[in-house]
C-alpha cells in the first residue's frame, strides 16, 4: 500500500513540476505547495491527487486542487486560489473577499468528498493556499473526521 502512495506521488509530482517556467497564477501556487511539501505539509508527504473532479465527468461540480496523505488514513485537501495582489480599489477588494470565501468553501466541500470516497480516510484536513496580500500562504481550516462505529451506537 505504501509503495502505491510513493509511486502515485512520484508520478503526480513529475507531471506537475514538468511544466516549464512559464507557469503563473494558480499553477505556480500549486507548484510552490508541491515543492515545499516537506516544510508545509510534513505530516502528509504523499501527493495523491492534482486537479481532480469530485464527480468524474461532471465538470460543473468543480475541480479540487491537491490532496495529500500520510498513507495511514489521514488526508489533507489543499485548495489553491490566486488573487490579483497588485491592484487596489473597491472592486479588487470585493473580488479578493469573494475569493477568500470561495476557497474556504471549496476546501470544506472537497474535504467532505474525500472523507466519503476514500474508504481508508479517518481524518481529512481542510487547507487553503493563496497569495492573498493580507494573509499569504497555507492556512489550516480544521479537520473532518469519520465517525467511529462506537459513536454511531
Amino acid at each position: 500500500m505504501m509503495a502505491d502512495f510513493e509511486s502515485r506521488d512520484a508520478q503526480l509530482r513529475a507531471r506537475l513540476l514538468a511544466i516549464d517556467g512559464s507557469t503563473h497564477g494558480e499553477e505556480q501556487l500549486k507548484c510552490d505547495v508541491v515543492l515545499r511539501t516537506p516544510s508545509l505539509l510534513a505530516p502528509f508527504p504523499f501527493l495523491v491527487s492534482n486537479e481532480w473532479e469530485p464527480i468524474p465527468g461532471w465538470p460543473q461540480g468543480g475541480k479540487g486542487d491537491l490532496v495529500f496523505t500520510d498513507g495511514g488514513g489521514r488526508y489533507a485537501v489543499v485548495e489553491v486560489k490566486w488573487m490579483a495582489p497588485l491592484y487596489s480599489g473597491p472592486s479588487q477588494k470585493k473580488r479578493r473577499n469573494k475569493k477568500r470565501g470561495k476557497v474556504k468553501s471549496q476546501a470544506k466541500i472537497y474535504a467532505m468528498h474525500v472523507l466519503q470516497v476514500c474508504t481508508d480516510a479517518l481524518e481529512v484536513r481542510m487547507m487553503t493556499y493563496t497569495n492573498d496580500p493580507q494573509r499569504p500562504g497555507l492556512h489550516d481550516l480544521g479537520a473532518l473526521a469519520r465517525a467511529s462505529t462506537a459513536d454511531a451506537v
